[in-house]
């Protein structure tokens, strides 16, 4: 809150974080805070090196494709590098989760992603498993719910669709997560496991392709 009163306040023109100077649990969450700052946007990003110029409107930003997918590519896959640009709130780093490179939605309920996207109709999906027995998720975009899923406690591809009258006319497309609960290793093992991170759910990829209305 203290930043983004600052953003309005200050002649604040660019924001650097030097990732590889602060410990992990330090640096993400501040990450994850200026990537939905609809005053900033990401202009820069070598090794370790984030940096997000102050914009009153997107049409300011100088360098959009740094938030829009890979190039060429339909596909955001989380657990690669690079992949911290696109991330809010309720992630944790990546990691190893029974087999593929992959991020624990968790620590809160709700998990934010933001991307760039074309204004069109599109067809959405994800691959994703659940950590606690019985665990739901409604997918909102921009506020809007969209699709709701319970999950298995297994890999699975889940999709769904996305009007082109939801997306914005202009600037990055808010995607949230909103489970209906977490738990940790050590509570579900009962102690025999000392992780006590909050989890919700292990999410791979999120895929974009473009849709054909009849």
């Amino acid at each position: 809150r203290e930043l983004a009163e600052k953003l309005d306040r200050w002649d604040m023109r660019y924001v650097l974080v030097h990732r590889n100077r602060l410990p992990p649990e330090r640096s993400r969450p501040i990450v994850e805070f200026l990537n939905i700052q609809p005053r900033l946007c990401l202009v820069d990003e070598e090794g370790d090196l984030l940096a997000y110029r102050r914009i009153n409107n997107w049409s300011e930003c100088p360098r959009p494709q740094m938030s829009a997918l890979p190039l060429g590519a339909p596909r955001l896959t989380l657990g690669v590098a690079g992949d911290a640009r696109y991330m809010g709130p309720g992630w944790y780093d990546m990691e190893n989760i029974g087999g593929p490179q992959a991020r624990w939605a968790g620590e809160m309920t709700n998990s934010t992603l933001r991307v760039l996207l074309p204004r069109q109709n599109l067809r959405a999906a994800f691959n994703a498993f659940a950590y606690p027995p019985n665990q739901s998720v409604t997918v909102l975009v921009n506020g809007q719910a969209a699709a709701r899923f319970d999950l298995t406690d297994y890999w699975q591809v889940y999709s769904f669709d996305i009007p082109a009258d939801s997306l914005p006319a202009s600037g990055p497309t808010r995607i949230e997560l909103r489970h209906t609960q977490l738990l940790s290793a050590y509570e579900r093992t009962n102690g025999q496991v000392a992780d006590q991170r909050p989890l919700a759910a292990a999410y791979e990829w999120f895929e974009f392709t473009p849709r054909q209305v009849a």
